[in-house]
This record gives structure tokens, sequence and C-alpha cells, in this order.
């Protein structure tokens, strides 16, 4: 459902958007153009409308069935008009926000759960497992992991007023290397 953030009505419901009833990924309104983006995990695929919902689009589709890319997380650049980013199985893709098209890839032996790209737009936080990983954005290279003693983070946030630039300069033992890539890959994902 769309809400009016003035008073919380609903503006309206959003039928046929999903494949469930249950939205089991991300609701992420593009600031820049309004329209609204919806991981269908259960449908493989990320689908687009504008602010009305009067259509909706599909814009990525990935692999499924066994091994499959449940789209679960989904975050913009802080622009909302140069590329956006999509947790899917164990993949992170860039897309370009302009024609959708994929960007590219970063593989990982577990599924992302959360992704955000910091308000500088020029870093990407994801957390996989019990890991959080810091990656360039605009080439999906690795630059640095952390290492929790908990699995239960389902949410990475960055904020302005608290980021530090520069902090991703000093990258650990693991910067500059991609991680493994597998052969479930996004339609049109780039190696």
């Amino acid at each position: 459902m769309l809400f009016r953030p003035t008073d919380g009505s609903i503006i309206k419901r959003l039928a046929n958007a999903v494949s469930t009833s249950i939205i089991t990924g991300d609701l992420v309104v593009n600031q820049a153009t309004g329209n609204v983006y919806v991981c269908n995990a259960k449908g493989y695929n990320v689908k687009m409308t504008d602010g009305a919902a009067t259509a909706f689009q599909t814009v990525a589709t990935f692999p499924s069935g066994t091994g499959g890319s449940e789209p679960v997380a989904l975050a913009f650049d802080p622009t909302g008009l140069s590329l956006y980013a999509v947790a899917a199985g164990r993949w992170i893709v860039t897309y370009d926000a302009a024609s959708n098209a994929p960007r590219d890839t970063l593989g990982f032996t577990e599924n992302p759960k959360a992704v955000c790209i910091v308000p500088s737009g020029d870093l990407l936080y994801a957390i996989v497992n019990v890991t959080m990983i810091v990656a360039d954005v605009q080439t999906l290279t690795l630059l640095s992991t952390v290492e929790f003693s908990s699995s239960g983070i389902e949410a990475v946030i960055s904020s302005p007023q608290k980021f530090a630039a520069g902090l991703h300069r000093a990258a650990g033992p693991a910067a500059g290397r991609r991680s493994g890539r597998s052969q479930h890959r996004p339609t049109g994902a780039r190696q």
C-alpha cells in the first residue's frame, strides 16, 4: 500500500505487485523520480511503478528454482539518477537508473540480505550473514569486510551527519578483490 505522508491514510493498494500476498523484499521509493520499486522475491524480479501505482513494469529478472536469486534488498545512489543496487540470491547487481540495464555484479558464497549506498555515493555497504562488506559502488570492487558475532543483522543504513568521508580509504586485506562468481547470474548481468 502507498500511504499519504501527512496523515497516514491509504493512497493506493498495490494489487498484483508481487507473486505472493506478502512482500518478502524491499519496497523503495526513488526520491528523484517518485517511482516505487518492489523486490518481488517470490516472483524472482524487481517491479517498478509510478507514484500513483498505475501500472507495474518488470525492470530486472533473476534465475528461479534451486539456487535461484530472490531479490530482497534495493538501494539508490544519493541522486536517484545514476544507479541502484539489488541484493538477489548470492549477488549484488548494480543497474543504470535511467535504462535499468545491468552494470556490474559482485558474488558471494552466501546470500546478501541488505544493501545501502552511502550519502556521498561512492560506497556500498551490504550485510552477508555475519559480515558487513564495503565495496566501491561504481565498480563493485570489494574494499573491506567487517565480521560480526551475530547473524541477526537484517539492515544497514548510513547517516549523512555521521558518515566520515575517507573512512573506506583504510580498507583491510580484502581491498581491491572481488569475491567469487557463481554460474547463476541475473538476466543480462555482466561477469
